[in-house]
């Protein structure tokens, strides 16, 4: 009888009150933002909303063919009947790839801890405070295990870490070096990697494979960072305690790649003065993740806390007694630090940023570069965080350049002058904001309109008349240059090494520019150019004269290259004047060239190599309206055709005289 006044379960577990408050919306609730969103139509339904939006290209047409649903049992029992398929072997791949064992009690208790995310509550707060308390016990572990102060988590792989260890490195020790030493016995992901991160920073991955080369890299102390493993690849176990001094002595960081299980047996290397710390999981949890361990140098040469951002909640996990770390915690609620306010000085980044792009540049542009930014760019901005340079600021510079006296002190700079100088600065900010996270004032910053180019080639007969006139010793000098279309630089460069008599072949390879050689202005600009007889009969002149007093063609008494600015100065100008022609560059002589071998119809694709230009573009944009000037012709060679092969008179030919 009692028995049967029980109430079933199914009513006491009310679903539809479960569900009222936790499964939406509703039929009337989405009726009603149906309604907002077409008004005026009662009878807009969802498949329409859904039709209205979704592309006819992706949408389906019909309903999904789905299995039907299967309980958890059921699906784990599928799963591993899948599995099974699967070969299983044992692994050699070895060099940080091991196979593992996690005891269950590790798995249950961390891993998969249920306290975090058992069905007693839907709130996704516990889940979040689930995880932060399992990365707080794991940064604890690795604090202890590295003998470290801190500890962060966590990265993608040991390589990811390692890469980032030296990126980190290289903010924030004092050595202006961009060189890292790594250990050749280290793991060949990990040096893969951080030789691929290093290439596009500039910075320069010396890989020591041996004892010898590792000890001469060291004993140089050109580096900001090392790179060592611990143990090494192939399982060897080296002390690094003189080697650690070594690199504090010139202000570098030690970085170690660790094996947390092997730590536990080992001596943690913050023990033995390692700077950071990173570590793989593979063998201590059957995971790929890792993290990054950094202590507080007492010289000063690493500090890892000042590398975190103060954030409102949340603080870096620190381990041990060192103050500094404390302090990064006080206060607790600190207010969020702009990005740009975390920025270094403008003149500080500026040469940072020049030490880690120079060994892309030829010397001759970062002398150039050099004097921009001594010049221009440094006394203007200064010690400003270069965070907070805003576009008026630079909108201000370049007004100020505007009104700045040129090389003829009555002219200002000209506007190619300000966009040579505004140009380093955008590429500058770029680089920065990219760095700092902020948005570049000048990304959308337009250069200023410039003239075109003064193309002013001299006629065949000017040419004829300069040669008559020049001073003896510098008449090859001008003649091969009028009929070889060389760059000043490449001729004032030209070698006897490069000149092939036996082929008639100049071999331009390098250029004269600012007092030193170097490699010529692009790799199109590596060419053979064919002599023609005037040129050969001049470099023979020029080889009696020269080849035995130096290794340049063309230079003074003490055979040393022609000095550019004094033969402009000294010679072409007087002799232009002199003449009463139009005074211009000698880079003129250039389009003169192009011109003359237009004008006498050489192929157009020969003209292009022999200058080095990539493509015939420049012939017919710049040079093409020059050859009618050059040779008074135009319409002669159709003339020809015509007078050759069509009666102009129709009352000449063989009948005339019959219909006369």
């Amino acid at each position: 009888m009692l028995m049967s006044a029980l109430k079933p379960l199914a009513q006491l577990e009310d679903p539809a009150a479960f569900a009222a408050r936790h499964t939406g919306p509703r039929e009337d609730d989405e009726q009603r933002m149906l309604a907002v969103i077409a008004p005026g139509q009662p009878n807009y339904t969802r498949r329409a909303l859904i039709e209205a939006i979704v592309p006819r290209s992706i949408a389906r047409s019909q309903p999904m063919q789905l299995p039907a649903p299967v309980g958890e049992a059921e699906a784990l029992a599928e799963l591993k009947a899948i599995a099974s398929k699967n070969w299983l072997v044992k692994s050699f791949i070895g060099q940080g790839y091991h196979g593992t064992h996690t005891p269950g009690v590790i798995q249950r208790n961390i891993l998969e801890n249920p306290a975090w995310y058992t069905a007693y509550t839907p709130y996704q707060a516990e889940i979040s405070q689930g995880r932060m308390e399992a990365l707080v016990n794991f940064q604890t572990m690795v604090c202890e295990l590295t003998g470290m102060a801190i500890a962060n988590a966590s990265m993608l792989d040991e390589a990811t870490a390692a890469a980032e260890a030296m990126t980190l490195a290289k903010r924030s020790v004092k050595s202006k070096s961009n060189v890292i030493v790594v250990a050749g016995d280290c793991h060949p992901q990990t040096i893969e990697v951080v030789a691929t991160r290093a290439a596009p920073l500039g910075l320069t991955l010396k890989l020591a494979h041996s004892q010898a080369e590792w000890d001469a890299f060291v004993a140089g102390g050109d580096f900001f960072a090392v790179l060592v493993a611990y143990p090494a690849t192939h399982g060897r176990i080296d002390d690094w305690r003189a080697d650690v001094e070594r690199v504090h002595a010139v202000g570098a960081a030690f970085i170690a790649c660790a094996d947390l299980l092997a730590l536990t047996l080992l001596k943690a290397p913050g023990e033995w003065g390692a700077d950071i710390v990173i570590h793989s999981l593979t063998k201590f949890i059957g995971g790929h993740g890792t993290s990054i361990a950094g202590a507080i140098v007492d010289g000063g040469t690493f500090d890892y806390a000042a590398t975190f951002p103060v954030r409102a909640a949340g603080q870096p996990a620190s381990h041990g007694g060192d103050s500094r770390v404390a302090r990064s915690a006080d206060p607790p609620l600190a207010a969020p630090m702009d990005a740009k306010a975390r920025t270094p000085a403008f003149s500080e980044f500026v040469e940072q940023w020049v030490k880690e792009h120079e060994i892309e540049w030829r010397r001759s542009h970062l002398r150039t570069l050099r004097s921009t930014i001594d010049g221009h760019l440094v006394p203007h901005f200064g010690d400003k965080p270069v965070g907070q340079i805003t576009r008026a600021d630079v909108l201000a510079l370049r007004s100020t350049l505007g009104s700045k006296a040129g090389r003829q002190k009555e002219q200002r700079l000209s506007n190619k002058r300000i966009n040579g100088i505004i140009g380093p600065l955008k590429q500058i900010l770029n680089d920065a904001a990219a760095r700092f996270e902020f948005a570049s004032p000048v990304a959308t910053l337009k250069p200023l309109k410039t003239r075109k180019s003064d193309v002013q080639p001299f006629s065949l007969a000017e040419v004829d008349t300069i040669l008559a006139s020049v001073r003896s010793d510098y008449r090859d000098y001008l003649l091969v240059r009028f009929f070889t279309g060389m760059r000043s630089g490449e001729v004032d460069g030209l070698k006897w090494k490069y000149i092939d008599f036996a082929r008639r072949l100049i071999l331009v390879r390098e250029a004269f520019v600012l007092g030193e050689d170097e490699y010529t202005k692009t790799d199109g600009s590596q060419r053979d150019i064919q002599m023609s007889t005037p040129v050969y009969e001049a470099l023979k002149r020029q080889e009696a004269a020269t080849r035995k007093l130096s290794d340049y063609v063309f230079c003074n008494k003490e055979g040393n290259p022609i000095d550019n600015k004094n033969f402009t100065e000294r010679v072409w100008r007087p002799l232009l004047k002199h003449l009463g022609f139009d005074v211009r560059r000698p880079y003129q002589m250039r389009y003169t060239t192009a011109t003359l071998w237009l004008a006498a119809g050489e192929n157009p694709e020969w003209i292009a190599r022999q200058l080095g230009h990539t493509s015939t573009q420049m012939l017919f944009k710049v040079y093409s309206r020059f050859v009618p000037n050059m040779t008074r012709q135009d319409g002669a060679a159709i003339e020809r055709l015509l007078v050759a092969n069509v009666r102009t008179n129709p009352m000449e030919g063989p009948n005339a005289a019959e219909r006369v």
